[in-house]
This record gives structure tokens, C-alpha cells and sequence, in this order.
């Protein structure tokens, strides 16, 4: 049997402005419940890989006060591990600070699994997958890589700076570049990708030998006009967490139940941290309608078409539409509330109303009384 080894790469992961000052994206709630990097692990679980890595590029402390032991991913107790792989030495140094160089660093999680395979995917590409279907194609063409990508139908205005990849009649990966919105339609790289123990070493050494400053993605491209690199498609729901507007508008647009289904399956557990929070209190002036409640939310006003994450309160006259409003986060009487993005622990009194757009969210920071 395949012994397989996978990899959250949180390398050159996007920045959603102040959301991202003081955590990783991976770590950022969504659905009030989850974080991003649960549904890569996830992912992985389901699938049967029980030997997982974090590529940490930044933002570790966030990392590991989620993961914690990391044995919610894995029902393994003997071989099964989630390690936390993190560059301490070139972590103030954007450019050496890379997914090669930390591979090189913690060498010791490739050894220590002694995988045939590696599996790498992302954290902010939300998507519900089982590696089984592409382990088994890359092992049938005894493959060196494998790349997962999906047919974007509107590849102008959205994917943007995600990989584009040009492929023959065959699916061999002809070029690698970044979709700059030229074409209506794109073969769109999910940055998920299955390499051959072997190969990756190769690639960890030609990495290294040809730039320093060089990612894996980097070492792809360079190479893929030399080496038969096969392509997957993925068909499904996807998203990709680039912005603050994509981060609100996909998390919100997950309200219908219909694309809900498609992210989530009864018989595809999303593994998350748990909290020990009492159920949400409706008080006698709440009113909602259509919303995510997390746990030891205490809700006594209105609260429409909007996500609330643990023990937020929200107060009789408040007026909560279309937002996100994350952990412990004080919403005053009175105050009205739309399209907005409220950070942990933020309290909300002595200004009344704060109305962002659709396409410009207001964020309030973490912390912060307005």
C-alpha cells in the first residue's frame, strides 16, 4: 500500500487586510465555526492520508492555537501525525522564507513518514475532494507530478493572479502562468498538487540550485516544458479566499442551502477545534432570519442574512444585516449594522450606524471600540 504524506502549503497565501495583521488566513473563522485550514485537513483525513504537514510561512502562533496537537484530523494514534513545519530561520526574510526552504528545514516530516507520495493543497481554496481518485490516476501513469485544476467559466473577473495552465489534447501541462483575466474561459491550477518522493527531492535541490528565492510553484514552471507533468480535473464547488470581498461574499452566499450542499456532505466530516459554549440564547426582541448562530451567541435583536460567530451579543434594538461578526465581538442597543466585518472581541456603542458595500466591506479590527 501507497504510503502517503500530506502537506498544507501556507506559503505565499493572500493578505485580507487587517484580518490577516496578526493571523494567518488558514486560521480565520468562517461559517463561525471553522477555520479555512480545517477543510485542507480535512480533506486529507477523509481521504485516508493520516500523516499530515503545516508549511507555516508566517503567523505561527495563530497556527498553533488552532491545530493545537493536531489530533482532531487523525484517528491514528500510533504512525498518524500533524506536524507544524515553520522556517524559523528566515522567517523575517521574505524571500528566503519559502515552501522549498522549509521543506529543506524540516526534512525530518518527510523521513519521519517515509511517504511514496506527496500530497500538497492550500488552505484559502475551499473545495470538498478525495485524493483517493487522484492518488490512484497519478500511480496508474506512474506520474512524476500531478496537477488538481478545475475549468473556470469566468476566468476575466474572477481566479485572478491564481495559476493558469495551458494544456495539450492529452492534459500534459504545457505552461504554468498567472491568470492576468485574459481569457473568458481558463484551466485554473488549484495549487494542489501530488509529486513522487523521488521527484520532490529533485525539485528541493534544483530549487535551490537555480534561485534561492524559487517556490515550488516556481520549479513547476520552470520545468514543465521538460518533464511530463499530468493534469486533474476537478468538478465541484470551489472557492477561492483572495479578498475581503470574496471572503464575505462566499461566506455568505453558503446561507443558501443549496450551495451549502455542495460544500458539505453528511458523510464528509469537517474536522474543527471544539469549544465548550452553551447553545445560542434567543432573547424576547430577537428576530432572525436566514443566519449562521454559533454557539453562546446571545442574540435580543435583529440579525438578517448574516453570520455569527462564539458568544457574540448582539443587543434589543441592534440591527445586524448581511455581515460577518466574528468571536466575542458586542453589538450595543440600538446600532445598525450592514454589510460590515466585525472582528474578535470588537465592541460596537457609541456609533450608531456603519454601513459598508457590498463590494467594500467595513472592517472594524480586532479589538477595537467604535
Amino acid at each position: 500500500m501507497a504510503r502517503i504524506l500530506g502537506l498544507c502549503n501556507l506559503h505565499n497565501a493572500p493578505k485580507l487586510g487587517s484580518l490577516t495583521e496578526n493571523r494567518s488566513i488558514a486560521s480565520m473563522s468562517f461559517l463561525g465555526r471553522y477555520s479555512f485550514i480545517d477543510f485542507t485537513l480535512s480533506n486529507f483525513a477523509n481521504s485516508g492520508i493520516d500523516q499530515m504537514g503545516i508549511l507555516v510561512e508566517s503567523e505561527l502562533r495563530s497556527i498553533l492555537k488552532h491545530i493545537g496537537s493536531g489530533r482532531i484530523y487523525n484517528s491514528n494514534t500510533k504512525t498518524g501525525f500533524c506536524s507544524v513545519m515553520f522556517n524559523e530561520k528566515f522567517s523575517d526574510n521574505n524571500g528566503y522564507n519559502n515552501d522549498i526552504a522549509n521543506l529543506i528545514e524540516n526534512h525530518w516530516v518527510l523521513d519521519q513518514s517515509n511517504a511514496d507520495y506527496i500530497v500538497f493543497a492550500p488552505s484559502h481554496i475551499i473545495y470538498r475532494f478525495n485524493f483517493k481518485e487522484m492518488l490512484d490516476y497519478h500511480i496508474k501513469n506512474k506520474a512524476a507530478v500531478t496537477m488538481l485544476y478545475y475549468k473556470a467559466k469566468n476566468a476575466r473577473n474572477s481566479d485572478i493572479y491564481l495559476d493558469e495552465l495551458e494544456l495539450d489534447e492529452n492534459g500534459r501541462v504545457l505552461t504554468i502562468k498567472a491568470n492576468k483575466g485574459a481569457n473568458e474561459s481558463s484551466n485554473i491550477s488549484l495549487d494542489t498538487y501530488i509529486i513522487s518522493r523521488n521527484k520532490l527531492e529533485e525539485f528541493l535541490k534544483l530549487g535551490q540550485k537555480t534561485s534561492m528565492f524559487f517556490t515550488l510553484r516556481d520549479v513547476l514552471s520552470y520545468i514543465a516544458s521538460k518533464i511530463y507533468i499530468y493534469s486533474y480535473e476537478y468538478v465541484g464547488y470551489v472557492r477561492c479566499i483572495d479578498s475581503i470581498k470574496n471572503y464575505k461574499m462566499f461566506s455568505l452566499e453558503l446561507l443558501n442551502h443549496d450551495v451549502l450542499k455542495k460544500l458539505f456532505d453528511v458523510n464528509w466530516p469537517i474536522y474543527t477545534l471544539t469549544n465548550d459554549t452553551p447553545p445560542a440564547k434567543y432573547k424576547e426582541n430577537a428576530l432572525v432570519k436566514n443566519c449562521f448562530i454559533s454557539n453562546g451567541a446571545v442574540i435580543d435583536g435583529t440579525v438578517i442574512n448574516s453570520i455569527i460567530g462564539r458568544s457574540v451579543v448582539i443587543e434589543k434594538g441592534a440591527v445586524v444585516e448581511d455581515s460577518i461578526i466574528l468571536t466575542d465581538a458586542h453589538i450595543a442597543e440600538n446600532v445598525h449594522l450592514k454589510h460590515c466585518i466585525i472582528d474578535k472581541y470588537a465592541e460596537i456603542s457609541l456609533k450608531k450606524e456603519l454601513i459598508g458595500s457590498e463590494n467594500i466591506p467595513l472592517v472594524v479590527k480586532e479589538r477595537n471600540k467604535i
